[in-house]
């Protein structure tokens, strides 16, 4: 929550949230660098820090896109008493909020895109071409892996959960200014995980033997004979490969295997 300011019921993440005043100094700082797309990373369209922090504004102006009018008087609230930050704007709707930001200019762009008409991510990378020197900060009760990386990738500088406390969003609002990433643990482990999951790791070797034949269409009785075991045996492991990739049925998890690049290198024991 939005703590000390911020009068209004506490959103519930849909995922549990790590409660830290720290909030991108989780990770070592190379890790971090790497799961946001530097360093010749995938994920091109994350934005690279500058050569040099550049001097902050005298007065950071803030525009604030929720369709939630509760969070904007919280918001309005925290911000009250900073002297060195202002609110220029604010809009519930995503076609609002991209008329707006043509014509005010803001510095940062705090925005929740799970809850507005548009499609979130799609209104970021509108944001993000509209008024490109303004700074996109994502402030939100959604944490799961792909929209992390999705609204980083269409352009945000910044990721808070509603949970976050008065120091660190105005931290982040600062750090935003100056092109520097900030990201709540959450969605640190997010992205994290994101860059670095494979669907396939909860398999054994064993079990990946068995896929790789399922793929090429091979019976229980096929696939017993080629890895020399029982076909109960191989009964089992289907039932266990289906349950770890939460498929139904022996299509959906060859149709799964192909979507995902299942090393399809030569059967262990064939």
């Amino acid at each position: 929550m939005l703590h000390e300011h911020y009068p209004f019921p506490r959103p519930i993440a849909s995922q549990p949230v790590a409660k830290s005043t720290v909030l991108w100094r989780e990770l070592p700082q190379r890790r971090l660098h790497e799961s946001l797309g530097w360093q010749e990373h995938p994920l091109t369209n994350v934005r690279h820090l500058p050569a040099a922090p550049e001097p902050l504004p005298t007065t950071i102006r803030i525009m604030l896109v929720d369709k939630q009018v509760i969070v904007h008087a919280g918001l309005r609230s925290l911000l009250a008493g900073e002297k060195t930050m202002t609110i220029v704007g604010e809009a519930t709707r995503g076609l609002d909020a991209l008329r707006q930001v043509v014509r005010l200019q803001p510095d940062v762009i705090l925005i929740d895109p799970a809850l507005l008409e548009m499609d979130g991510i799609e209104l970021i990378r509108q944001l993000h071409a509209a008024h490109p020197k303004g700074q996109i900060l994502i402030l939100t009760t959604v944490s799961e892996e792909q929209w992390v990386q999705a609204t980083i990738q269409a352009g945000a500088i910044g990721y808070l959960l509603k949970d976050v406390l008065k120091p660190d969003l105005l931290q982040a609002i600062r750090a935003a200014v100056r092109g520097e990433p900030t990201l709540h643990p959450a969605a640190q482990r997010a992205l994290i995980h994101q860059v670095t999951f494979s669907p396939f790791q909860e398999l054994t070797e064993r079990e990946k033997d068995v896929l790789r034949l399922i793929v090429q269409g091979c019976s229980n009785r096929a696939i017993a004979t080629t890895l020399c075991l029982t076909e109960g045996t191989v009964k089992g492991y289907v039932s266990t490969i289906l349950a770890k990739l939460q498929v139904n049925d022996r299509t959906q998890a060859a149709l799964y295997a192909v979507k995902h690049r299942l090393n399809m290198a030569e059967v262990k024991g064939a």
